[in-house]
């Protein structure tokens, strides 16, 4: 008799995370809808069993194919798909949360989640736990004590962090013009020469992305125009105004996803900051999803400036 064959280790769960909803005509929390999803982004792909899918190619799918979410998630192979609303009134924060099978279509789970907007980041870590619990994700201990950590933050800060990288614009609005050549170029499966192009350029960018985040931590507005092929006069207002509320910042890197097509570029990234609110002399920190496209200039990779 044969041995028997070794169980094989399930893969990761695929996820998706879809623009959280405002309630009709209050443009005043649109920044809430991408710093929800960045938010669950950013926690639930630190689960080391699970696979969560970029806005980017979701948005993509969906605001240039124009397919439903439910088709864009299963053309993309996603297995869970999280969508949801929330209403921001007088401080309070309520958010509701809904996992749908893409499979079935069937609604998995549906729940609320209510609290101070002071305690914003702490908020999202409630939701990320929610879906592990109503999902029964595989989650390390070390994973979930990750998750369960207070973390301070300030709900007017994060709203000066995005503000500071779109120009006081939308975060929805982040340029992503390379994607779609991008996800031709990958159909096409460009040759091995084409590949350490690539591997080159992508090497040249994690370059700039650290320039980037020493400029930032440095809160020096001058350094991280050099960065920019364009750095118009509102992104420098919105990002002097985020230097000036924020003292003793450190800032980290990391999660890097970059796209190369030629000359143009996008790049994903977590960014993490960590420093004392000026305002109210609290230690803060908070952690985003940003994107950012690239351009090459004169053999140099440049960061795209908000439009």
């Amino acid at each position: 008799m044969e041995p028997a064959a070794a169980p094989q280790e399930a893969g990761p769960v695929a996820l998706g995370v879809m623009l959280f909803k405002s309630p009709a005509g209050d443009t005043e929390n649109d920044w809430r809808r991408d710093a929800l999803r960045d938010g669950l982004n950013t926690q639930l792909s630190q689960l080391s069993k699970v696979k969560v899918y970029s806005k980017e190619f979701i948005d993509f799918l969906t605001t240039r194919k124009g397919l439903t979410e439910i088709e864009a998630a299963t053309q993309l192979g996603i297995k869970k798909m999280l969508s949801g609303s929330f209403v921001a009134v007088g401080g309070t924060l309520r958010i509701e949360t809904h996992v749908v099978d893409v499979a079935s279509g069937v609604l998995e789970a549906s729940y609320a989640t209510t609290g101070k907007d002071s305690e914003f980041l702490d908020l999202q870590n409630q939701l990320a736990l929610g879906v592990i619990a109503r999902l029964n994700l595989p989650v390390t201990d070390a994973e979930k004590q990750a998750l369960l950590a207070k973390r301070n933050t300030n709900e007017d800060a994060l709203k000066l962090l995005l503000e500071s990288e779109s120009g006081g614009a939308p975060a929805r609005q982040a340029p992503r013009s390379a994607l779609p050549h991008w996800l031709a170029w990958r159909e096409a499966l460009q040759p091995a020469a084409a590949c350490a192009q690539e591997a080159g350029s992508e090497a040249a960018i994690h370059d700039v992305l650290e320039h980037y985040r020493q400029a930032t931590e440095s809160r020096q507005i001058q350094a991280l125009a050099m960065l920019y092929s364009d750095f118009p006069p509102e992104q420098q207002a919105a990002q002097q105004r985020y230097f000036d509320n924020v003292r003793d910042l450190r800032v980290a890197i990391d999660h890097i996803d970059v796209a190369v097509v030629g000359d143009e570029a996008v790049a994903s990234y977590t960014r993490t900051d960590d420093f004392i609110d000026t305002r109210t002399g609290r230690p803060m920190h908070a952690a985003v999803r940003l994107t950012k496209t690239l351009r090459k200039e004169n053999g140099a990779w440049k960061l795209a400036g908000a439009k």
